[in-house]
């Protein structure tokens, strides 16, 4: 072992040699003081930089110890945006483009790329690199990566999320290959950030929001999470409804079911089965249980369709409206509406400040 660690050592000053005496006998192209001359005379100091640095390392330390003798920074990211490239119920793929800050006072090049995503512990995506790139010394550079989403582990990560409040810790654990073609060596890196959302946040009313039955409005609404298993998730609603008649209204119903861009989501029951709405505001308690082994079919739709799903709400059979008056069959009948979202400015927010 101790010859084959001396060889690779060996191999660095080789190198460092090669690379000295060739930048210093290249002939710079164009005339001198043009945009060619200059940006090669760029090249001819960063080799001769790394060159030094190999033979100053090279006959005395191993790869992953060169990057902590040349004293690199992590780069820091700034932004993220994204674009889908497929998505499917077994996961999906996207391409990231991220704009990182080198804070080294060298330009550093990154021909590769190994990263686990984790989730709480939990992976959940594998990330690459989709070309070689250059962070330029102490400027924000574009990183272009793409990633490959594992859709088996979406419940298992969003379980994980709800169970802990809804907050998160998300680590990246990876290699990058740092350096130019054939030299390169690994460079380590741990990145942990906690984040924090609001699920059940598009939930939340502003103002009053009329309903397709006369007489009857929604003025507030407050969401909480159930319980939860391996294949179903309980999300509780205590809704405020208005009755601005002057009888009670009576809803009698099995319950109902919520489906989004066709794929059943969820079922729902309101009250014990039989709710009373008196003229005037009301408390009227609303279960939806989720599928859990739908999510991921359904965010494949829901990805596919540009971040936006149509929701369908169905009353299921049985299901009645009455007052004295009069009685109204909900069989049959559905109420629609729409959520979206924008995963990129999630992403953007996930950044170091």
């Amino acid at each position: 072992m101790a010859g084959v660690v001396k060889s690779y050592r060996n191999l660095n000053c080789a190198r460092a040699l090669y690379m000295l005496i060739a930048s210093v006998r290249r002939r710079p192209p164009g005339p001198e003081g043009g945009t060619e001359y200059m940006t090669h005379i760029y090249k001819v100091y960063t080799a001769i930089f790394l060159s030094l640095a190999l033979l100053a390392t090279g006959c005395s330390a191993e790869p992953a110890g060169l990057a902590r003798q040349l004293n690199l920074q992590t780069p820091q990211v700034k932004g993220v945006s994204y674009s889908l490239v497929s998505a499917a119920p077994d996961g999906f793929v996207a391409d990231l483009n991220i704009s990182v800050y080198n804070p080294n006072g060298m330009s550093v090049g990154l021909s590769g790329l190994n990263c686990e995503a984790l989730v709480n512990g939990v992976s959940a995506a594998d990330i690459t690199l989709r070309e070689p790139a250059s962070l330029e010394a102490r400027q924000n550079s574009l990183l272009k990566l793409r990633v490959a989403v594992d859709g088996s582990q979406l419940w298992p990560v969003l379980a994980g999320h709800i169970a802990r409040g809804e907050s998160s810790t998300l680590s990246l654990r990876g290699t990058a290959y740092i350096g130019y073609g054939w030299l390169s060596f690994p460079f380590s890196f741990i990145y942990d950030r906690s984040v924090k959302t609001d699920l059940l946040n598009y939930k939340k009313l502003d103002g009053e929001k009329a309903l397709p039955i006369q007489g009857l409005a929604v003025s507030g609404l407050t969401s909480r999470w159930g319980t939860a298993s391996p294949n179903s998730l309980q999300v509780i609603h205590d809704v405020r409804v208005v009755n601005r008649g002057r009888d009670t209204v009576t809803l009698s119903s099995p319950g109902y079911t919520v489906s989004g861009n066709g794929i059943e989501l969820a079922e729902g029951k309101v009250g014990d089965g039989v709710t009373s709405i008196a003229p005037g505001e009301n408390s009227v308690k609303v279960v939806h249980t989720i599928r859990t082994q739908n999510i991921a079919p359904w965010l494949a739709g829901h990805l596919n369709g540009g971040e936006l799903t149509s929701l369908e709400l169905k009353f299921k059979p049985g299901s009645v409206l009455e007052t004295l008056k009069d009685k109204q069959p909900l069989d049959g009948r559905s109420f629609k509406a729409e959520i979206s979202t924008s995963i990129a400015n999630e992403l953007a927010q996930l950044r170091n400040n």
